[in-house]
C-alpha cells in the first residue's frame, strides 16, 4: 500500500438529507487504514502480530504485504468468507478466536513485534489527524454522526472533529454482522442504537437502489438513519456480504 494513496481524501456524498463519508473507498477498503501511522517501521522479513476485528485485520494485512512483514492476526468478531480470503491473499496468517481478550493474549504470545490495536486510543488520535481536517472542511455543522459500533477509532475521531454533533453507534439487536457487535466500547456519551439484521439488509438494498452505493449491512443502516434523522454517516466498509455464507 503506497503512502501517497493513504493521504488521499475520501468523497463526501449527499443522500436524501444526509451526508455520507465514503470511508469504504480508502485504499484497503477500511477506515482503519487511517491509523496505520501508529505501526512502527519494520525491516523486511520481520514478524509482527496484531489482535483485530475484520476491518483492522484487512488494513494491517494490506500494510504488511508490500513491506515484506510476516503478519500474524488474532481475529475476533464476525469475519465473512470474503474477509478471510482477502487476508489469505495478502499472505497473513490468521487464527480466529472467540473474544477480544483472547485475541490480545494470542497476539501477545505469538512473538515478534506486537502491533498496537487499530481500534485503540492511539489509533483514534491518528485517525483524527487524517479524517478530522476532511470533515471540518467539508461537512460543516451536523446534528449527529451515525456509524457501526465496530469502527471505534473513526467514531471517536469524527466526534472530535465535529464537536457539536452527537454520536450514534449502531449495535446488533439479534445476529451480529461485520462492524456491528452487540456491545460498543465507546464513551458513555455516545448513544447506542439497536438495529436488527433484517432492517440492515433492507437498508443495504435501499442504499444500492436509490444511491447506487454498495455498502456493508451496518454501514448502509448508518446511512439510512442519517438520511431519515439528518446528519453524517460514516460508510466505513464496502460490500463484502453478498457472501458465499448466505447473508441476507
Amino acid at each position: 500500500m503506497r503512502e501517497e494513496l493513504l493521504e488521499r481524501p475520501t468523497p463526501l456524498l449527499r443522500f436524501r438529507e444526509a451526508l455520507l463519508k465514503i470511508e469504504s473507498l480508502r485504499p484497503s477498503g477500511e477506515s482503519e487504514d487511517r491509523g496505520l501511522s501508529i505501526f512502527p517501521a519494520l525491516a523486511r522479513g520481520a514478524s509482527a502480530s496484531l489482535a483485530a476485528t475484520a476491518g483492522g485485520a484487512i488494513a494491517a494485512a494490506a500494510w504488511a504485504k508490500p513491506r515484506g512483514v510476516r503478519l500474524f492476526l488474532a481475529l475476533h468478531g464476525i469475519a465473512t468468507h470474503e474477509t478471510r480470503e482477502t487476508l489469505r491473499l495478502f499472505g497473513a496468517e490468521v487464527e480466529v478466536v472467540e473474544s477480544a481478550s483472547e485475541a490480545a493474549a494470542r497476539a501477545s504470545a505469538r512473538g515478534g513485534t506486537l502491533l498496537p490495536p487499530l481500534d485503540g486510543d492511539e489509533a483514534a488520535a491518528a485517525v483524527e489527524r487524517s479524517l478530522g481536517p476532511e470533515l471540518a472542511a467539508d461537512a460543516g455543522a451536523v446534528p449527529a454522526i451515525f456509524a457501526p459500533a465496530g469502527t471505534r477509532a473513526a467514531i471517536i475521531a469524527a466526534l472530535r472533529a465535529l464537536p457539536g454533533a452527537r454520536g450514534v453507534a449502531l449495535v446488533a439487536g439479534d445476529s451480529e454482522l461485520p462492524g456491528l457487535p452487540r456491545v460498543a466500547d465507546l464513551p458513555a456519551s455516545v448513544e447506542r442504537r439497536v438495529v436488527s439484521r433484517a432492517s440492515c439488509a433492507q437498508a443495504r438494498a435501499a442504499l444500492a437502489r436509490e444511491g447506487g452505493l454498495l455498502a456493508s449491512h451496518a454501514s448502509a443502516m448508518a446511512a439510512l438513519l442519517a438520511a431519515s434523522e439528518g446528519g453524517l454517516a460514516l460508510v466505513t466498509s464496502g460490500e463484502r456480504e453478498f457472501s458465499l455464507e448466505g447473508a441476507a
